[in-house]
């Protein structure tokens, strides 16, 4: 026996997936969009909030609800699309979940300028890849300057650097130092760029220091 599919559709609208497209967005009032009837109205609901708006699909069957009537609280939402059409029974979506996450991440950074060793530990996984992660790196050298961690001067004053990713939440960085620029060594990374998966950007930067 064939499974019957509902003609009814319900999901986040690409623009307010503003994350790595898995259902978890920054916003309260994400917009909405889906399929239905052709000029049904239809009810959007969520599990824990009851009725948060109605619309009507096009002649096309597409619907899309701009924002919800109030905020989304923070969390998980189970959402539901129910499309009605006179003198019939209403016809339902399957439960969509997402969840609204506002809280952007926070990061540490352990620095020894000594042993070239630097670790970067996230409060939570962050979308940026090693390569990535060291364009927003800034590393102060006495008497040197302050420079992008992949820029030709760092290469040539330590010598090399390599980047790995040990966890989800920690990177780990490899400089090759050399005794050319003794004194205290400062790294520091910018925010920008450097986001959760719900797309929340790092607050701010984040410095350590350590001598060689």
């Amino acid at each position: 026996m064939a499974l019957t599919v509902s003609p009814v559709t319900i999901r986040l609208a690409p623009a307010s997936d503003t994350g790595i497209r898995d259902g978890i967005t920054k916003l309260t009032q994400p917009m909405l969009i889906g399929s239905a009837p052709a000029r049904s109205t239809v009810s959007i609901s969520d599990a824990h909030g009851g009725l948060i708006g109605t619309v009507k699909a096009s002649p096309s069957g597409a619907w899309s609800l701009a924002r919800p009537r109030s905020p989304l609280s923070l969390g998980p939402h189970v959402l539901t699309a129910s499309a009605a059409l006179p003198n019939k029974a209403p016809i339902s979506s399957a439960p969509m979940w997402m969840a609204v996450d506002r809280t952007p991440p926070t990061a540490t950074l352990s620095f020894n300028a000594t042993l070239g060793s630097l670790k970067i530990e996230f409060s939570e996984r962050v979308n940026i890849s090693p390569t990535q992660l060291m364009a927003r790196i800034r590393l102060t050298i006495p008497n040197v300057g302050t420079f992008a961690m992949s820029s030709p001067v760092v290469r040539e004053v330590v010598g090399g650097i390599t980047a790995s990713q040990p966890n989800p939440t920690t990177y780990t960085f490899q400089l090759r130092v050399t005794p050319r620029a003794p004194g205290m060594h400062m790294v520091s990374l910018m925010p920008t760029g450097i986001v959760d998966f719900a797309g929340n950007q790092l607050a701010h930067s984040v410095s350590a220091h350590s001598n060689q």
